[in-house]
């Protein structure tokens, strides 16, 4: 895509990589595992793990897996509960200029260092959004996610290309240190339990003295995995929803709007009209999102999950319709947290 940061060259800009963790012992081994295959390479890079009051033992499996590669690894324990207060500690330990955020339950690709730093080398900006996929995805609801999150990442770089960025993901961010000390942290918005990653990447694009690029590079994505239940999925799209009309951002607020408005016009439609003006109503708001699908399902090699659109499109409204109510009246819990 225009104006995507690429990871060409021969310099390699040396990284921190921060990971909080919070009772995430089954997925951060692999990730770790990954990084110690990769990170041997580059002997200037770092990854700190940010303990965040985990109670499922995931700290001394950690302890004995790095061990023996604690050159290139730190493990602490955060002095305050929070991802933002355990990704903050990770930030003010690290020795680099280029910070990279991970999630802990994500899977990097073969060749993600190389990607990583020859990104932050060659970037202008003081962030830079990176690309995240969801996989995989066995179960129907688990698809219904993918198909969603897909479309959200097309919307991400979309508006990245036009320079007015209006979403990010913590599950793999790159932005500069001194940016980030340049407003204090999160100290803005640490009253919020999350939106670590899009109301900082909000500040920076609202400064007029640091900017916001982006990385679209789908070979790199970040993998994470799709939500364990349907419930964890409701929870995580309330957490989601509740975020939106705190970005100062109009067009965050005009999207969500537009989403909802054009989602429920469907109800009056099938209630009050005949069937033929429910069936345009339905056929219009279909071939809209049909557009908006294509290009990141096929671009983003998802192209096994076009064959559900046809039923995306049938249950979609009514599954955003009740998130979008429940994101009213519920106070959705992340990580054992209520938010």
């Amino acid at each position: 895509m225009e104006g995507s940061i690429k990871s060409e060259g021969e310099i390699h800009q040396p990284v921190s990589i921060i990971i909080p963790f919070r009772n995430e012992n089954g997925t951060i081994q692999k990730l770790i595992n990954q990084l110690l295959i990769q990170i041997s390479g580059f002997a200037n890079c770092e990854v700190i793990l940010v303990n965040d009051y985990s109670t499922d033992g995931g700290e001394e499996a950690l302890r004995g897996l790095i061990s023996s590669n604690y050159i290139n690894f730190q493990l602490i324990n955060a002095q305050k509960e929070g991802k933002k207060n355990a990704l903050t500690e990770g930030i003010q330990l690290a020795k680099n200029d280029w910070i990279v955020t991970l999630d802990a339950d994500i899977s990097i690709p073969a060749l993600w260092m190389d990607f990583v730093t020859k990104t932050c080398a060659n970037a202008p900006t003081d962030m830079v959004i990176l690309p995240v996929d969801i996989f995989p995805y066995p179960k129907f609801y688990q698809k219904i996610e993918a198909l969603e999150f897909t479309v959200l990442q097309g919307i991400t770089f979309g508006y990245a290309q036009q320079q007015k960025p209006i979403l990010a993901n913590g599950a793999h961010l790159a932005f500069k240190k001194k940016a980030f000390f340049d407003f204090s942290g999160y100290s803005s918005h640490e009253h919020m339990a999350s939106g670590d990653d899009v109301f900082f990447m909000e500040q920076l694009q609202l400064s007029e003295s640091h900017s916001v690029g982006y990385s679209y590079c789908h070979d790199m994505s970040v993998s994470t995995e799709p939500s364990s239940s349907f419930m964890q999925l409701l929870n995580q799209k309330i957490r989601w929803g509740s975020k939106t009309f705190k970005f100062k951002s109009n067009d965050v607020k005009r999207i969500g709007v537009l989403i909802l408005t054009a989602n429920l016009a469907l109800f009056p439609l099938f209630y009050f009209g005949n069937w033929r003006i429910f069936a345009l109503g339905f056929f219009i708001k279909s071939a809209c999102d049909l557009y908006l699908v294509l290009f990141p399902l096929t671009a983003r090699s998802r192209k096994t999950l076009l064959k559900y659109i046809p039923l995306f499109m049938v249950v979609y409204p009514f599954y955003i319709t009740f998130v979008s109510v429940a994101t009213l009246f519920l106070k959705p819990k992340w990580k054992g947290r209520k938010i």
